[in-house]
């Protein structure tokens, strides 16, 4: 949890920090990485926009680290906006179309999966190749991309000994969740 944890909180700032859309930030941290379809959005609504905000209070409140939510992820669970269980959190599903939140302005709209040209080349080709060119990427999609991976790797590498016996076993958990996540059947991946 701490790691994973780690990585959504990080994923919402590298948003903001990249002035970046929630629906790209999913195309930049699902499969281009290895990472399940859900990336960080879509896994936020299957587990609770409120599950997170206790989570990542708990973990803050127990390690003394700086877990806080943007504010606008604190407005929605003050709404009720909590995902999957209340109709609505960063998407929401209307009959067969999908809407996105707008963080800016609380509202939704039209799902606007980006389209760049480097991400469809890099879609069908195998992870080492996926990875290797998303962390090639110019602009805020490469800033976010190598920010974002590079601190998480740190962050795993600093907390390891504290969270495992060895580094080893802090991947074969991350594995395993990124399996299980994988595995989720989600029917229609936003």
């Amino acid at each position: 949890n701490r790691l994973g944890v780690r990585g959504v909180v990080g994923a919402l700032r590298g948003m903001e920090k990249d002035a970046l859309s929630i629906d790209e930030v999913d195309a930049l941290t699902g499969p281009l990485i290895g990472r399940p379809n859900s990336a960080t959005f879509r896994t936020g609504d299957i587990s609770g926009v409120d599950v997170i905000a206790h989570v990542t209070k708990g973990l803050g409140d127990a390690t003394g680290e700086d877990f806080a939510l943007p504010q606008w992820v604190r407005d929605m669970v003050a709404a009720k906006r909590l995902g999957d269980k209340t109709g609505g959190g960063f998407y929401q599903k209307k009959g067969k179309d999908i809407f996105t939140l707008d963080p800016t302005t609380a509202q939704y709209g039209p799902q606007k999966k980006p389209d760049h040209p480097a991400l469809a080349k890099l879609a069908n080709r195998p992870l080492r190749e996926r990875v290797q060119g998303a962390l090639k990427l110019e602009g805020p999609y490469g800033e976010f991309v190598r920010r974002t991976l590079f601190e998480s790797a740190h962050y795993a590498l600093e907390k390891s000994p504290e969270l495992a016996h060895d580094p080893v076993a802090v991947d074969r958990a991350m594995a395993s969740t990124d399996r299980a996540l994988s595995g989720m059947r989600l029917g229609n991946e936003y």
